[in-house]
């Protein structure tokens, strides 16, 4: 989660100053500067998810041989992700095509507008996540009386 909002937080900054530009100091790129700013969130947060992995946890990125049995369901779970994916984006490429039409206010706005859309998106996500976790490891330790106070919670 703390990826999510710092990704969210540097695009939203990003946003300001590279769409409307500081006078003197920044020039207005407008769409080209929001484009900036998404990217450079993006590199920031692939950036934290590395160094995090790294540092944080104890998965190797190392293949070894024999691969899981179930490595063949997760293919097909990414697939399906991958999909899910693609329809995302192709709908909001046609909402950002309609909104740049309206104008680079309009486009500022929708821009702004998505990145607060998505930190809620990926701050939801963050808990559910979350939620999945500790219940599994309830699960798995078989503590069924705190699960189900989990679930009332």
């Amino acid at each position: 989660m703390l990826i999510a909002i710092v990704g969210t937080l540097v695009n939203i900054i990003l946003d300001l100053l590279l769409v409307y530009g500081i006078e003197g100091y920044i020039p207005a790129m407008n769409i080209q500067g929001a484009a900036y700013a998404s990217v450079s969130a993006q590199v920031v947060m692939a950036l934290m998810a590395t160094y995090l992995l790294l540092t944080k946890t104890n998965i190797s990125l190392r293949f070894t041989l024999p691969f899981h049995r179930e490595v063949r369901h997760f293919i097909i779970l990414i697939s399906n992700l991958f999909v899910r994916t693609i329809a995302l984006n192709v709908a909001l490429y046609f909402a950002t095509s309609y909104a740049t039409s309206y104008g680079k206010e309009y486009i500022a706005a929708y821009t702004i507008g998505l990145n607060l859309w998505l930190m809620g998106a990926f701050m939801i996500d963050g808990y559910s996540s979350a939620g999945n976790i500790l219940s599994g490891k309830l699960l798995g330790a078989k503590d069924y009386t705190t699960l189900l106070k989990l679930e009332e919670g």
